[in-house]
């Protein structure tokens, strides 16, 4: 019995107060020579070291758990990488050149854009100017002014033209369209000399405003 007694206390190595109590009382029983109530103490204290060592060997990551759970990274579907915002934006976009025709942009593709009119007084868009238009995935026109046709600058009169309701610069004894937009900017009136930008090696329709000269009253 002496000999059973020294081997609980060898596995109750464990600093638990519920071990402590199964210690003293395992003491107890062996000093009283209840052979009965100690046999049942030693299966019940087996019972428990099995599912210790059980909980121990997850807790620690044991060998075969380690393998289980390397087994189960492997078998798991792999993440895709998160796209970056630069990729996202050059596959959700359509990217076309064209042509200024001092309204809209005549795209490559042999269609029409119209350009914005702010943009193009603000640019101060020639006809002839190369310029990118990017159609995004939500639909919107982002409009890029790329290369400059050789132009020239020309001081003129500014007028209205009844007929097609649209104003214009006269010089040189021609006259030009130019944007509403471009003379609401700069507060221009009719008689006001405006100074326009048109393409230096061909004729055009229309010509970007670059500055306005106003016109001098007198009360």
């Amino acid at each position: 019995m002496a000999d059973q007694h020294t081997e609980f206390e060898d596995f109750m190595h464990f600093k638990d107060p519920f071990f402590d109590e199964l210690t003293k009382r395992a003491s107890i029983l062996s000093d009283g020579g209840d052979t009965r109530q100690y046999a049942e103490l030693k299966d019940l204290i087996s019972s428990i070291k099995k599912d210790c060592e059980k909980a121990l060997v997850i807790l620690e990551g044991g060998e075969e758990v380690a393998a289980n759970r390397h087994s189960e990274r492997v078998i798991q579907p792999p993440v895709p990488p998160e796209e970056k915002p630069e990729e996202k934006k050059a596959e959700d976009s359509n990217c076309i050149e064209g042509l200024f025709d001092g309204q809209n942009m005549c795209g490559a593709d042999g269609k029409q854009y119209v350009v914005p009119v702010n943009y193009a007084s603000k640019s101060k868009l020639v006809e002839g100017d190369t310029m990118k238009l990017t159609i995004a995935d939500d639909g919107s026109f982002i409009f890029k002014q790329i290369r400059l046709t050789p132009r020239r600058r020309v001081v003129g009169t500014l007028g209205f033209h009844q007929e097609s309701r649209s104003h214009i610069v006269q010089a040189e004894g021609c006259s030009w369209k130019v944007l509403g937009a471009s003379v609401s900017y700069y507060h221009a009136r009719q008689g006001d000399e405006i100074v326009i930008l048109i393409p230096a090696e061909r004729e055009c329709a229309w010509a970007a405003v670059d500055n306005v000269i106003k016109k001098a009253f007198t009360t």
